[in-house]
């Protein structure tokens, strides 16, 4: 073998390695995707779920076996979280119980994931804006975060009575 010969097998190998390291890369991003897709889904499942069971209780306390006609008959928001005897999500019986809530799911494939729940009264006409006075209108955010995703997920829901 002349050094003609030498240096174009040298050439062939060198593109061979550049090759298999390039798709080597291109696998490790893909599979860095796919991991980051389904930390995403099944954050928005267990988020969703979690809505779902908000959703599902009474607007309010005061709303649970009377109509109430006036704002100020709704709970004060510094009174929002579980009542004393109200320890478990299964003994909330209204919205305003999950204000402060925080929960770890542990999946087996993509590890834990941790929910908080901020429930808040909103202005009238102004979702984004957190008001002190009650209001007919509640605000849920639920901030879902997990090792494999780098910035929290943020669910929000307005109910209104």
């Amino acid at each position: 073998m002349n050094g003609g010969q030498q240096l174009m097998v040298l050439g062939a190998l060198v593109m061979l390695s550049y090759l298999v390291l390039s798709i080597g890369n291109t696998s490790n991003v893909q599979l860095e995707a796919a991991l980051l897709n389904e930390s995403i889904i099944s954050g928005s499942a267990l988020a969703q779920s979690l809505m779902e069971e908000i959703q599902s209780r009474a607007f309010d306390e005061n709303t649970i076996s009377q109509a109430i006609a006036s704002s100020d008959e709704l709970t004060s928001s510094n009174s929002f979280g579980p009542d004393g005897e109200e320890v478990a999500p299964s003994d909330f019986n209204d919205i305003d119980d999950y204000d402060g809530y925080s929960v770890t799911y542990s999946l087996s494939r993509m590890g834990e994931f941790s929910a908080e729940v901020d429930v808040y009264y909103i202005a009238e006409f102004e979702p984004e804006t957190p008001s002190l006075e009650r209001t007919f209108s509640k605000r849920i955010d639920i901030t879902i975060s997990n090792a494999a995703i780098d910035a929290n997920i943020v669910f929000t829901s307005i109910v209104s009575y």
